[in-house]
């Protein structure tokens, strides 16, 4: 078993990044008995069941979880230690990355194709998400988020700053009471954002004097994703807050104005998440620090 361990590693971890025994099979050109029996010897090398298996899907184990995490952790070492006596910093394989919308859409993506350039090798996974995704259920190597993250099982690395703004259409300034103060808000349409995991509304954050400041607004609206958020500014469906990238074309063409301008809102800090105890792979790494000089030049 001792000679295959590094195999049976590899086969599990796609095990369940794919989520499937044959989905793994094929990713990795094998034939499906040589995937099951590659588990079943990790189970009874570990003396404990990895992976709960029912008709419909696989489940991990606690002690599953825990032993994808040290296996990842274990090949990126691996891998990192051939990649580094290569010649070329070009990257192969393939990364799998998660964005939130607003930074693929009006960031990252546009700026990709020299990233792209640098390593022709490299296959890229997008997917694009404003939610907080389960980075080992959906075999993932990283994701961005935005904002405070909390108590998270990932490694957190901070990559920069956006900014935010809070803004609304001139039709719908045009036909409600001027705002003075932050508080005039109670009186006007806001479209609130929430977190479609756990039902949460984002706070409204403002700066007063050096103060930091956190509100909350009723509304008749409210909207899970960052897209929605800027179509409904732009409907003149109320008054809406959240990243200036995604706003700043339609603020500098006059179809959203800025609101409050002398209370501006505090910037959000953008941070890397990744699924190791330890140092990440290379290709995070190279990515993580691709994407804190793009944070940096935005």
């Amino acid at each position: 078993m001792k000679k295959n361990l590094l195999e049976a590693m590899r086969i599990f971890v796609n095990i369940v990044e794919t989520g499937s025994l044959a989905k793994a099979a094929e990713r990795l050109s094998l034939h499906r008995p040589a995937v099951t029996l590659a588990l079943q010897q990790l189970e009874q090398a570990l003396d404990v069941r990895l992976l709960h298996r029912t008709t419909r899907k696989l489940d991990l184990s606690p002690e599953g979880r825990t032993f994808y995490h040290r296996c990842k952790s274990i090949l990126s070492e691996i891998d990192e230690t051939f990649d580094s006596f290569k010649e070329t910093d070009r990257l192969h394989g393939t990364m799998r990355v998660d964005l939130p919308v607003v930074l693929a859409n009006s960031l990252v993506v546009p700026a990709l194709p020299s990233f792209c350039e640098q390593h022709p090798d490299l296959q890229l996974v997008l997917t694009s998400t404003d939610r907080l995704t389960d980075l080992v259920a959906e075999g993932l190597d990283c994701t961005v988020r935005i904002g405070e993250l909390g108590n998270l099982d990932y490694v957190a690395r901070p990559l920069g700053y956006v900014e935010m703004v809070t803004c609304a259409s001139p039709v719908y300034l045009a036909g409600h009471t001027p705002l003075q103060q932050v508080s005039d808000l109670n009186q006007h349409d806001i479209v609130n954002f929430f977190n479609s995991q756990n039902r949460q509304l984002m706070d409204w954050q403002f700066e007063n004097d050096g103060q930091k400041a956190k509100y909350q607004f009723p509304s008749k609206m409210l909207v899970d994703d960052s897209d929605v958020l800027l179509s409904a500014a732009l409907a003149g469906l109320g008054i809406v807050q959240g990243l200036r990238l995604s706003f700043q074309p339609y603020l500098a063409d006059g179809r959203l104005i800025e609101v409050l301008p002398q209370f501006p809102v505090p910037s959000k800090k953008v941070s890397l998440l990744y699924p190791y105890h330890q140092h990440p792979p290379r290709k995070v790494r190279i990515l993580g620090d691709w994407l804190e000089e793009l944070l940096q030049n935005k």
